[in-house]
């Protein structure tokens, strides 16, 4: 037609040929879905925005920075990995909300396995840092498998403290008495 458009009603077949396009749209709508205007650049859009780009060398999910929230759903998991733009949080088996940490993770009722397992290699060490008022390590385990507690270290009345030595089975100490501490 007139506007550079072609419509076709039914199935379109190419043999022995490539179909050339720059933008993709849905039938009726003047929004691209597609916008493959670039050669080193693939834009997905839902009205109107940027939901998804693909460059040579990134993969970025929400690349206008709008609330736009990204799930990967598992086997019997609708929230297996999710991730709210609107709270800036990320879940783990839950779909987080503005209360929750930064990171929030649910373990399933009578999973045996850790909630969370960090493994490191080499002289990496895991450490807690509270940047927000320069308290320093509050928790840090070294690659010798020391671990250090900058504050104070509460348990609980019902709570164990578990030393194990290789030295003898006598090296446990169990105090379950606060009294006694």
């Amino acid at each position: 037609d007139t506007d550079d458009n072609v419509t076709i009603a039914g199935d379109l077949t190419v043999t022995g040929g490539d179909i050339y396009a720059l933008k993709f749209r849905r039938n009726g709508s003047t929004t691209d879905l597609i916008d493959l205007t670039s050669e080193d650049v693939i834009d997905i859009k839902t009205i109107g925005t940027k939901v998804t780009r693909i460059t040579q060398d990134s993969f970025t999910v929400n690349n206008n920075s709008a609330d736009f929230d990204f799930r990967v759903k598992g086997l019997s998991n609708s929230t297996l990995f999710y991730i709210d733009a609107g709270v800036n949080k990320v879940g783990i088996g839950l779909q987080p909300g503005a209360s929750s940490g930064l990171l929030h993770i649910k373990q399933d009722t009578g999973d045996t396995l850790p909630a969370l397992k960090i493994e490191v290699e080499g002289s990496n060490a895991i450490e807690v840092d509270d940047i927000s008022t320069n308290q320093g390590t509050l928790f840090k385990v070294s690659d010798t498998g020391d671990v250090f507690v900058g504050g104070d270290l509460v348990i609980p009345a019902t709570g164990r403290i578990y030393l194990d030595g290789s030295v003898s089975p006598v090296s446990c100490l169990i105090c379950n008495n606060p009294l006694l501490a």
